[in-house]
């Protein structure tokens, strides 16, 4: 029986998602915050998002997310703003019996593209000539953000991980 597995890329705006059966995509997209700092990158109210997420999770129905972890940001507001985001992903999941794990950015690299360190264009040639998401989505270039990309990258690992 194919396993469901939704990848995540989170950032301070936006929650990038991409869920998988069988390396096959479901379905995918992204949930935007409404509510922006001043400058743009900084989420007042992370929890308007996260209720939209939920509701996507319910939709869904993955057996086991997979989120991307925290990489270290300078800025320390974003920091925190993502932080909390990916804290309220956690909840949203443990609360509706959803497994869920937390993957560096450096582990589903060097597990897919060889390479903890790589790059955006590096992942977006992976997932085009690789992940084979073209064939799938039918499109030449299948995602309209890198965060999409990485979101694919992120389920394929969980897939690939839930398979053993």
């Amino acid at each position: 029986m194919a396993i469901k597995v939704l990848g995540l890329d989170i950032s301070t705006e936006k929650i990038s998602y991409v869920l998988l059966s069988d390396d096959q995509i479901n379905k995918y997209g992204e949930v935007f915050s409404p509510l922006r700092g001043p400058k743009g990158g900084v989420i007042k109210n992370p929890l308007a998002m996260l209720k939209s997420f939920e509701s996507l999770l319910l939709e869904l129905k993955p057996q086991i997310v997979y989120i991307e972890g925290l990489a270290w940001i300078k800025n320390r507001s974003s920091f925190i703003s993502i932080a909390k985001v990916l804290g309220g992903l956690e909840f949203v999941c443990f609360s509706n019996d959803i497994e869920f794990v937390v993957v560096e950015g450096r582990v589903w690299k060097s597990a897919l593209l060889m390479r903890g360190n790589a790059q955006k264009e590096e992942i977006k040639e992976w997932v085009i000539l690789e992940g084979k998401a073209s064939e799938q989505i039918g499109k030449e270039d299948p995602f309209e953000s890198q965060d999409l990309y990485d979101a694919y990258c992120i389920a394929r690992y969980g897939n690939s991980k839930e398979q053993k």
